[in-house]
């Protein structure tokens, strides 16, 4: 390991990656948000589904890139944080052995209690859930990583 890598995997403090979707999932999602009249809806270019936010470095980590996976909506649910987010879960086999395998294999740290694959529809929601299920497929194109450095 050259000294630059050395300080590069000590001096990060995290790994992300998510998926991003297709341009047809992609003009649903936000015509679904709009038909739900749903407050303060994140952008299209937002919209993505985390599959790894770990708050240890993976230097050896390499995101796929172009995939070709589909997703199925489960409903909406509320994440509370320091603010209220409207998710829409997903189920996907995929994402949640891809996240399993990742974890393991990288030793990763995730802050959570368990992996809910989700995307996020609203950033400060205070209304209700919606009680309608979607029934399109959400179709995953590429899996990306960025690194944590605040």
């Amino acid at each position: 390991m050259s000294f630059s890598d050395f300080l590069k995997e000590n001096t990060q403090k995290g790994t992300y990656a998510a998926v991003k979707f297709s341009d047809l999932t992609n003009h649903y999602l936000m015509n679904l948000i709009k038909e739900l009249d749903i407050e303060n809806p994140v952008t299209v270019d937002d919209l993505h589904c985390t599959l790894l936010y770990s708050t240890k470095y993976l230097p050896n980590y390499k995101p796929i890139g172009e995939i070709r996976e589909i997703a199925s909506p489960k409903g909406f649910e509320i994440f509370e944080g320091d603010t209220n987010y409207l998710v829409l879960l997903l189920n996907c086999e995929f994402l949640t052995k891809r996240h399993k395998y990742l974890m393991k294999k990288h030793e990763a740290k995730y802050s959570h209690d368990e992996y809910k694959p989700h995307i996020t529809l609203s950033t400060d929601y205070s209304g209700d859930l919606p009680t309608l299920i979607p029934s399109e497929f959400i179709v995953l194109n590429n899996e990306y990583s960025e690194d944590l450095d605040d």
